[in-house]
């Protein structure tokens, strides 16, 4: 509820505010309401500002694909039909391509013994979208246990991943500058890592957050997460990984 409420805090108009939820409901999977199912089929939308607010709030992609599923997409207007199909394939490429980068971590730090647990983006894609590729995300984020934490770094390097600590910068560039600062002051990724829970690897445009013990802010405010407890409720889930849990 308090995602959902964050995601409409600023948007316009009571009646796009309900489009929004429906769209966000109907990319969780539940059916979209007959009325807003023939809101679209007879196109009484300001296509115009839902497309913006869409956009807005990374929706564009799972909205298209949903719309696709109810076959729904063609029904629109073209202009929003392309615009939909245009961010559905793009939201997908890049989707498959994170998907591509879980599997390669999962299975690396699989060999090592090292569980994990899916975070965020990656853990959506299994908990609620079914597997699809449609959930936006820029990279993977896995927990492991604190202990792991040099060893699974060490096993991401040897797979030509590079290190450096997650420091909250505008630009990927600001941080490599950072990084090679502190490397030449000796200290390495881990060590900064250990002081906010994560280190960021990345290869090529791939990126993978390793968090032990991460600090999580949501509009501002810190957001505390019980590691042992998720580790503790934790269940293996094979049909994902060896090494998986959830």
């Amino acid at each position: 509820r308090y995602i959902v409420s964050y995601a409409l805090m600023n948007t316009p108009g009571d009646a796009i505010k309900g489009l929004l939820l429906q769209a966000l409901r109907r990319c969780a999977g539940i059916p979209l309401p007959r009325e807003t199912a023939e809101q679209i089929r007879t196109s009484s939308l300001d296509w115009t500002t839902f497309l913006k607010e869409l956009s807005a709030h990374r929706l564009s992609g799972l909205f298209a694909h949903a719309l696709k599923e109810d076959k729904l997409l063609g029904a629109l207007p073209p202009k929003p039909a392309r615009t939909l199909e245009r961010a559905r394939a793009s939201e997908e490429q890049t989707c498959l391509r994170s998907l591509s980068a879980f599997w390669q971590a999962s299975w690396l730090l699989s060999k090592a013994g090292i569980p994990i647990i899916p975070l965020k983006g990656a853990a959506l894609i299994f908990l609620v979208y079914g597997k699809k590729p449609v959930r936006p995300m820029s990279d993977v984020d896995i927990l492991i246990r604190q202990e792991d934490r040099h060893e699974a770094s060490a096993v991401l390097r040897k797979a030509n991943y590079y290190s450096m600590p997650h420091i909250k910068n505008r630009h990927r560039w600001h941080g490599m500058i950072l990084h090679e600062a502190f490397s030449r002051a000796g200290i390495d990724a881990v060590s900064i890592g250990n002081l906010i829970g994560r280190i960021v690897f990345y290869r090529g445009d791939l990126q993978i957050d390793l968090h032990w013990n991460p600090i999580y802010f949501i509009a501002g405010h810190p957001l505390t997460v019980e590691n042992s407890r998720l580790w503790e409720e934790s269940e293996p889930r094979p049909d994902i990984g060896e090494n998986v849990r959830m």
